[in-house]
């Protein structure tokens, strides 16, 4: 063979490996997927679990139920909140993106809820195993209005700007909120109704429709009286939605959620605020609610009916629900209640398979709800108190109604779920054990399963 035609067939050689590297790389791209979990939440004050369910949670899982690359969906229904996780994957380089298609499914669901509910947002779930550090604030010189503002303004900064920082989280802040309380009695003398008083500050001020002071709202006439004759308006620190304890003392807690080891740095902390840093070996949850938690050792985050609990040891709760790491036994089918009952089944085996720990069935069994009947749901709002506005200095302004203005109102008490729980569009029940998946999974071989039922093991 001479020089040439060798020259030759080594550049024939390197085309076509050319060639197959291009085409190999054009495989990948059109075959790389991006999986990613997103949950879509919305909101209706005064609706029962059962009612988000029906006109919430239902509607949601219909319209996320179209989008391409769909391969899980889990929702949760509760006193007013719907919140339905998705995990969708994408195929190729130039597929739409996860989040791009949840977004897109959203504004058709805003069609599909109903006037009183708020707009769908949209959020990305982070890994549950992302590292964690627990940080501890407390004042005793710091109303909790300030000592919020410190930690969600200078303390959020300073820790969100550092490396490694993937998420914040925040039990236990108090801001500040205008709260204008009608009174039924003096309404009525005025001859004044709860309508009169719902719709009293809403659109007020037209444009932007902030109120330009406290003062402002006081004077407020209905015609016949003022807001100042038949409410109180005062600047107070709004409820939390979230409560923390150390070791049954009311603090702040801060959640560092890391994406690689080592610990955040603190900033410069004001002489009136301590920050201090809190390790635990073990995380568990709890059913109960602040009450309960006030009464449990370490640190306890008390939200939505459940107890967060870090502590040196698990807690020994009988409506301990799970402790960090084990097994989950998640049962599905149409008939809540038959979960229920089928759950005991499981913990009952689990606990023969030598489980350190079994958890309750959760979401737990019915029950009592109190409600009020009533024609409006804005009635409801009333009763609980919501947010009409702002003031100029972008303070909310919270409406809420003391006493019964309507005779005719009746009280009733129901049993119903105060969670319910939906895996890929069936009702869930879940037990979660201290032992391997694959220990639970031959300890349910014992189990006779209805009907329907349906157990899997994660």
């Amino acid at each position: 063979m001479t020089v040439w035609r060798a020259l030759a067939l080594v550049a024939v050689l390197l085309l076509g490996l050319g060639a197959t590297g291009v085409g190999y790389v054009r495989w990948r791209l059109a075959h790389v997927e991006v999986t990613e979990r997103l949950t879509i939440t919305t909101r209706s004050p005064g609706l029962t679990a059962l009612e988000v369910e029906r006109q919430l949670t239902e509607p949601m899982e219909d319209a996320l139920s179209t989008i391409p690359g769909l391969r899980s969906m889990r929702s949760k229904s509760l006193m007013s909140v719907s919140s339905v996780t998705v995990e969708v994957t994408a195929v190729g380089a130039d597929a739409t993106s996860p989040e791009m298609l949840v977004h897109r499914a959203t504004v058709e669901l805003t069609r599909r809820l109903p006037p009183h509910a708020d707009a769908p947002g949209v959020t990305r779930e982070r890994d549950d195993d992302a590292l964690q550090e627990l940080l501890v604030v407390r004042s005793d010189r710091l109303s909790p209005v300030e000592l919020t503002r410190w930690v969600s303004e200078p303390l959020r900064e300073a820790l969100e700007a550092q490396l490694g920082v993937r998420a914040l989280s925040r039990c236990g802040e108090r801001h500040e909120q205008v709260t204008v309380t009608f009174d039924a009695r003096r309404m009525a003398a005025y001859g004044l109704t709860e309508a009169d008083a719902a719709e009293s500050l809403i659109g007020r001020w037209g444009g932007d429709g902030a109120a330009p002071s406290v003062e402002a709202i006081r004077t407020v006439s209905f015609g016949r009286a003022s807001v100042q004759d038949v409410a109180t308006v005062q600047r107070e620190a709004s409820p939390p939605s979230c409560e923390a304890f150390l070791d049954g003392q009311p603090v702040l807690a801060v959640k560092v959620l890391r994406s690689q080891p080592g610990a955040v740095e603190l900033p410069v902390v004001p002489p009136e605020v301590t920050v201090t840093r809190f390790t635990a070996k073990t995380r568990s949850l709890v059913a109960g609610d602040a009450m309960a938690a006030a009464t449990l050792g370490g640190l306890v985050l008390a939200r939505d009916g459940v107890i967060e609990r870090y502590a040196a040891e698990a807690a020994t709760s009988p409506q301990l629900i799970s402790v960090n790491g084990g097994a989950v036994v998640v049962l599905s089918g149409a008939d809540r209640e038959q979960l229920v009952d089928v759950a005991e089944d499981v913990r009952a085996a689990l606990r023969r398979a030598g489980a350190t720990w079994v958890g309750i069935a959760w979401p737990t069994r019915q029950q009592p709800v109190r409600t009020v009947e009533r024609e409006e749901i804005r009635r409801v709002e009333l009763e609980l108190g919501f947010q009409v506005g702002r003031l100029k200095d972008s303070t909310p302004l919270v409406v809420k109604l003391d006493g019964a203005a309507d005779g005719a109102r009746r009280v009733s008490e129901r049993l119903e779920p105060g969670e319910l729980l939906r895996v890929d569009r069936q009702r869930a029940v879940e037990v979660q054990a201290g032992l391997t998946a694959a220990v639970a999974r031959e300890a349910l071989g014992s189990i006779k399963w209805p009907s329907g039922v349906v157990a899997r093991v994660r």
